[in-house]
């Protein structure tokens, strides 16, 4: 092969390669990557396993309900119809002190509110407290999950959303946590 031959099917090969991520509709652009789970500390305490859960259907408005079981991730008495989504995370407390929960944030402007309203905010020393969906191992106890409402924009799965805990002692614990679709069960 002569080298006028090598040198076409040299730029053959690579504008070939070159255009599989070109272009405004190409697929690698559409790809998102994000951690699993979040997780920060302040002092002894540590939020771990943050996640958003959005309700099944994949996007934060909310689900609409065809008479079967309720497409939420989490359904639970304290859901009034509003939710875009729940929050799954687990706090440890590995210092001396209580600390109580004062407020959770999603984003800039997301309520974040406990669907039992007997759900306790206060981790002891030594102890950790756990939201989300399968929080709960006792039959007919509601489990300990986290309803968000009130964004003003929807959350799209793939990207990561600003998580905001505030404790009454530590102060505010800020996590990236990734955007999940509830899987179908």
């Amino acid at each position: 092969m002569g080298p006028i031959r090598q040198l076409v099917a040299a730029v053959v090969l690579t504008g070939s390669l070159a255009g599989c991520a070109a272009g405004l509709h190409d697929e690698t652009s559409k790809e998102r990557s994000t951690p699993y789970v979040g997780s920060a500390g302040a002092g002894g305490l540590k939020v771990r396993d943050v996640a958003v859960i959005l309700p099944v259907g994949g996007d934060s408005t909310p689900a609409v309900s065809t008479g079967g079981p309720s497409p939420s991730p989490s359904p639970s008495p304290g859901d009034n119809g509003q939710t875009q989504g729940s929050l799954t995370l687990v706090i440890v407390n590995d210092g001396t002190a209580p600390d109580d929960i004062t407020g959770i944030q999603v984003g800039n402007d997301g309520a974040v509110t406990p669907t039992d309203p007997n759900a306790s905010g206060t981790v002891d020393p030594g102890h950790s407290l756990i939201f989300g969906a399968q929080a709960s191992s006792v039959a007919n106890e509601p489990a300990n999950d986290l309803s968000i409402s009130g964004l003003s924009s929807p959350l799209v799965p793939g990207t990561t959303v600003k998580v905001t805990v505030t404790f009454q002692n530590a102060g505010q614990i800020v996590v990236q946590a990734p955007v999940l679709t509830a899987p179908l069960s």
